[in-house]
């Protein structure tokens, strides 16, 4: 028997059946263990969800829960009150762009003030992706727009990438399931 290996990705709250100790992605049968990431790809994170989040961690116990979060005002509150109540909880950030960001090749000055307002918070996080909603994006916009948020940020290269797009092919990919561990996240914040 061969077996697969998946992330869960959430968008609401759902009901999640795991008494048989596996679930049905895609078609395939998932041993609970399977699961490297619970991804959280909800539209706000208020409290709300606190629950929610904290009752897969119990089903789930051997997934990291990861939080993707699309920058909105204040998201690091939200953030800074899910890590103290999850203490393996990994962050991406998601920052999204469009073909007029592709032409200026910078992110927008909205998306710079809330990356900032992250960053002055001190809250932890492990990436920040740019998420392509562009027809356009290439190697030298994205490399712009990396630097830009890297100027914010003061981040490495690498912690800097970009989903949903065809550059996600090359090391920007925003999780690489079979390379990244729970580990590899703590050890990315330090």
């Amino acid at each position: 028997m061969t077996r697969v290996v998946a992330n869960l990705v959430l968008t609401g709250i759902f009901t999640v059946d795991t008494k048989k100790k596996k679930v049905v992605v895609g078609g395939y049968e998932v041993f609970l263990t399977d699961i490297p990431f619970i991804r959280y790809r909800f539209k706000r994170f208020d409290e709300g969800c606190d629950e929610y989040i904290l009752s897969m961690c119990e089903k789930f116990k051997t997934a990291t829960p990861l939080l993707e979060v699309t920058l909105y005002e204040k998201c690091y509150e939200d953030i800074a009150r899910l890590s103290s109540k999850i203490p393996n909880l990994a962050v991406m950030l998601y920052i999204p762009i469009e073909d007029g960001d592709v032409e200026k090749s910078d992110i927008r000055e909205e998306s710079k003030a809330l990356l900032q307002e992250v960053v002055d918070s001190g809250v932890a996080y492990d990436r920040i992706m740019i998420k392509d909603n562009s027809n356009t994006l290439f190697t030298v916009s994205f490399n712009s727009m990396r630097a830009s948020i890297q100027r914010v940020t003061g981040c490495e290269v690498g912690k800097v990438g970009v989903c949903k797009s065809p550059l996600s092919a090359y090391n920007n990919k925003c999780l690489h399931s079979r390379n990244r561990s729970a580990g590899d996240f703590s050890k990315s914040r330090q």
